[in-house]
């Protein structure tokens, strides 16, 4: 079992400040993605760097989706 443990930082306006993004084992959406990216390199013959560069692309190409989804979630959070 491999443990990776990584702290976010996003930067706002040139000041560093801390995220509540934090990596967490026990997330199945965090696992799933280190699963994705693991089966890439042993499965699909990438090389890490390259199994990054398909998750930026995939970032690049959900991130509009997923925003729109998040403003639904929250739509719905707040009439609740």
């Amino acid at each position: 079992m491999i443990e990776i443990n990584i702290k976010i930082s996003f930067c706002r306006k040139g000041e560093w400040e801390m995220n509540k993004v934090e990596f967490n084992q026990d997330s199945f959406g965090q696992q799933l993605i280190i699963t994705g990216l693991a089966r890439l390199v042993e499965e699909e013959g990438l090389t890490p760097h390259e199994a990054f560069d398909v998750l930026r692309l995939i970032q690049n190409n959900t991130f509009h989706a997923l925003a729109d989804i998040h403003k639904e979630y929250k739509k719905a959070a707040s009439k609740s």
